[in-house]
């Protein structure tokens, strides 16, 4: 969970720079039609945290973070990552692959970055616990309720950037350099201590 929360803005770094990425001339129909379904990606998001209610927001948090984190992290990390493991005898390469794929899967290009960065940190949990899917379907699971909460907290401000993804600003430069090497830190510090565990 700590972990997860300092490399929030790194993550957001990641996806202001992933949203500025620029086409080649000769490709600006493919750019375009990726920021229109960027755009209405980000109304069907906006509109789905949009929560009325106590209810609604209990209900989202239930679908958004527990169910999604839980049924990707088996699907990905649990059974994906280990057959690619398998196939190319390479744990690094299963980790990296089946990251690509959880981001390809979600269809937007200009978050794709991110989510990639993502999978890559949660293939690296599972691998580091033991294979275990606990920590990694923790981390999952905080990462989306980070999200779902903070909107239903402070959803006249959030909201409306949600529905304008290219408006998104990095945070402060020394921001990302602290939050990062805490992240680390701990991420390092946690496969310290399970090696020691196994050892």
């Amino acid at each position: 969970m700590l972990v997860m929360a300092a490399f929030l803005p790194l993550g957001s770094a990641i996806l202001v720079w992933n949203q500025h990425i620029e086409f080649p001339p000769t490709f600006q129909a493919l750019e375009a039609s990726f920021k229109a379904s960027e755009m209405h990606l980000a109304e069907v998001t906006a509109f789905l945290v949009d929560f009325q209610s106590i209810w609604e927001f209990l209900f989202g948090f239930i679908v958004i973070a527990l169910l999604a984190g839980i049924g990707e992290e088996i699907l990905f990390r649990g059974y994906i990552q280990r057959y690619l493991e398998g196939m190319f005898n390479n744990v690094h390469v299963g980790i990296w692959l089946s990251a690509i794929l959880f981001s390809a899967i979600h269809m937007q290009f200009y978050g794709f970055f991110v989510r990639m960065f993502l999978g890559v940190l949660l293939g690296y949990l599972f691998l580091w616990s033991g294979r275990s899917l606990y920590p990694s379907i923790l981390a999952h699971i905080t990462n989306n309720a980070i999200t779902v909460i903070s909107v239903y907290v402070n959803k006249d401000e959030l909201l409306p950037e949600m529905k304008d993804p290219f408006s998104a600003e990095a945070p402060e430069w020394y921001i990302i350099i602290i939050t990062t090497l805490i992240a680390f830190g701990i991420l390092f510090y946690y496969r310290k201590l399970k090696n020691l565990k196994t050892s």
